[in-house]
């Protein structure tokens, strides 16, 4: 039985691979795809999720969120370069016809009644809008996936913090209070998610429209990587939510009752997971490992299967 999803993200290179695999994988149906500000800007969010999506061309179109504006500025620039895909273009297109990203994500979730997931891979920010526009879509929502926090590691946004949660702290916080069963990927296990050269020509040998277009990519990006994390490949921690969704059973998960800092300098973001003995109902299920073996075979036999 297909999972009924809807992805929101700030495209990037590596919400692209998401993108592609949760549009082309048969035991996924994503209804809707809610662009969000993170990496890049509101506008550049929403201009690149109508370009991949029109240029991986799926057999069933998602209907389109436009990204709202937002209380931080972007934090990928360095990363992913000023359009989010390291420089790389895409022919425009035209758009598909878009409303407001926390619009379509409640009246798709009040379609399918307690029958769809929504998976975070950016930014909080979309979906708290979306609570706040309508709260009872807590009771529609099966549960929420998020790619986000950071638990033992060090951050990207500060010592202690990621920037999904470091960029809005008060929507992440709200999201992890909202009662809908969530499940956290915090940067400890997103970064895992991690490519060599070789590795990502393997897993893009397909000559299909998904594998030509992240192909034209990956140059881009791996250039950006070696110059400011010394590594040789990619990470791609945006699929690490799209793999969640698919196969469950290569993580490991524990309850926990966590909260988010939200007015700290130096910690504005940070998850702090109240371990004391308490009567709290947890309300994370935190990611606390994952088997990359498993999770690149699984990929490796997606994408091989991704017909032209």
């Amino acid at each position: 039985m297909t999972k009924k999803t809807i992805i929101i993200g700030d495209p990037g290179i590596d919400t692209a691979f998401a993108l592609a695999l949760g549009l082309f994988h048969a035991d996924l149906d994503v209804v809707a795809v809610a662009a969000t500000a993170g990496n890049v800007s509101a506008e550049q969010a929403s201009e690149n999720v109508h370009n991949i999506i029109e240029h991986l061309d799926p057999d069933r179109l998602p209907r389109i969120g436009q990204a709202l504006s937002v209380p931080f500025e972007p934090f990928g620039k360095a990363m992913c370069g000023s359009n989010g895909l390291c420089g790389m273009t895409l022919p425009p297109v035209n758009k598909l016809h878009g409303h407001p990203a926390d619009k379509v994500i409640v009246e798709e979730a009040k379609k399918h009644h307690h029958g769809i997931h929504a998976v975070v891979l950016g930014p909080t920010t979309v979906l708290a809008r979306a609570i706040e526009r309508d709260p009872e879509i807590t009771i529609h929502l099966k549960g929420v996936v998020v790619v986000g926090g950071v638990i033992q590691e060090q951050g990207d946004a500060g010592p202690v913090s990621e920037w999904h949660f470091h960029a809005d702290a008060h929507s992440a916080r709200k999201v992890v209070r909202c009662g809908v069963p969530l499940v956290m990927i915090p940067l400890d296990i997103s970064r895992r998610f991690a490519f060599s050269p070789a590795e990502l020509d393997e897993l893009l040998a397909g000559d299909s429209t998904v594998c030509n277009l992240l192909r034209r990519m990956i140059p881009g990006g791996m250039r950006t990587s070696a110059e400011h994390c010394g590594i040789e490949g990619l990470i791609l921690p945006d699929l690490a939510g799209i793999c969640f969704m698919l196969w469950p059973q290569w993580f490991t998960t524990k309850l926990r009752v966590m909260d988010i800092e939200t007015a700290g300098e130096l910690t504005r973001g940070m998850c702090v997971i109240d371990s004391r003995p308490t009567r709290k109902t947890p309300n994370v299920e935190l990611v606390v490992d994952a088997d990359m073996v498993s999770i690149k075979a699984e990929l490796h036999k997606a994408f091989h299967g991704f017909g032209g």
